[in-house]
């Protein structure tokens, strides 16, 4: 639908471009696809106006943040967003036969990046899931026998360092495998970058919140771990933070619930002193500062730079996302 509404405002620029006097221009409206955006995401804004001569008409693209990726003079462009949130202004003056007239629109930027799926998404990569968009969520369902399936952005930021808080809206609705099944929440990390050329022998890797949303009775229902490399001899250690079992991770079936979907908002945030909070309907359900008292005992002072965050569920469950988003503190 935004292809046909896009190419209607085109051809309305077209048609009544031959219906104003000489030098006379007006701008009907400044659009815009969306109302709140993420930092650094991309954005198509393109004007609708009248002018007299068509191919005598200019467009100049101004914005007070961020900057235009797209090509200079033309009635469309493509406005990037900065990486700090706020309301900005962009702004197109039109140009025609010595007259001008010129109109803003406010651009509301929030997280560093978050998705409410209105539409298909394409900030993530799937592997071994079938993806289902629809109702502003996503529906992942394992599509391969004894395999988990992975629904991960990767974020490629190089700056991107704690503090931060990734958050989604979760929920399982008429099928979840089985009790034993786990549904994994992973945060990554890239190798550290020292530009003093000191060598970089061990660093924490990953991150992991691991949960039984559907274990009864006194069984586990959830686990804290996370993974330290060692750069030198390409291994891996795993260490458990904390587990056990807390009602809070029990998931019920989202279908029965009053609202009909279910959806329980979960957290993990890493702050700059590198404690770890998670969070679960918005109240603090796990705290520990494990990777603070690791990086003391090794004498670390490098950041954690975020690479990827991922939900991986288990085949043939019936999982839901919605609101996903990274928030810088």
């Amino acid at each position: 639908m935004k292809k046909y509404f896009s190419l209607i405002i085109f051809f309305s620029v077209i048609l009544f471009g031959c219906s104003k006097e000489d030098g006379e221009v007006t701008i009907d409206s400044l659009y815009k696809n969306g109302s709140e955006f993420f930092q650094g995401q991309k954005i198509q804004v393109w004007v609708g106006a009248q002018v007299s001569d068509l191919s005598e008409a200019n467009y100049k693209w101004e914005c007070d943040g961020g900057y235009f990726s797209g090509p200079v003079g033309l009635f469309q462009n493509v406005w990037v967003a900065p990486r700090q949130a706020g309301d900005y202004l962009v702004t197109c003056t039109v140009e025609c036969q010595g007259k001008s007239e010129k109109r803003s629109t406010k651009m509301t930027v929030g997280e560093y990046f978050f998705d409410k799926f209105s539409v298909a998404s394409t900030n993530f990569s799937t592997s071994n899931f079938n993806t289902t968009y629809a109702n502003g969520e996503v529906l992942l369902v394992g599509s391969k026998s004894n395999t988990r399936g992975s629904y991960r952005r990767d974020f490629g930021d190089t700056a991107l360092y704690n503090p931060f808080t990734y958050s989604a809206d979760m929920a399982w609705r008429t099928k979840y495998k089985n009790a034993t099944s786990s549904m994994y929440y992973r945060l990554a990390f890239n190798k550290p970058v020292r530009y003093d050329g000191s060598k970089v022998k061990s660093y924490v890797r990953e991150i992991r919140l691991e949960i039984w949303p559907t274990a009864t009775g006194t069984a586990k229902n959830y686990s804290l771990d996370y993974e330290v490399f060692n750069s030198e001899f390409s291994t891996s250690t795993w260490t458990n933070i904390v587990s056990g079992r807390k009602p809070e991770f029990v998931f019920t079936d989202g279908a029965k619930a009053a609202d009909k979907k279910g959806m329980r908002p979960i957290s993990i945030s890493v702050d700059a002193d590198f404690n770890i909070v998670v969070t679960l309907d918005a109240l603090k359900v796990l705290e520990t500062p494990a990777i603070k008292n690791w990086k003391l005992a090794n004498t670390n002072t490098d950041k954690l730079n975020l690479k990827s965050v991922a939900v991986e569920v288990f085949e043939q469950s019936n999982f839901y996302l919605d609101n996903v988003y990274l928030k810088l503190q």
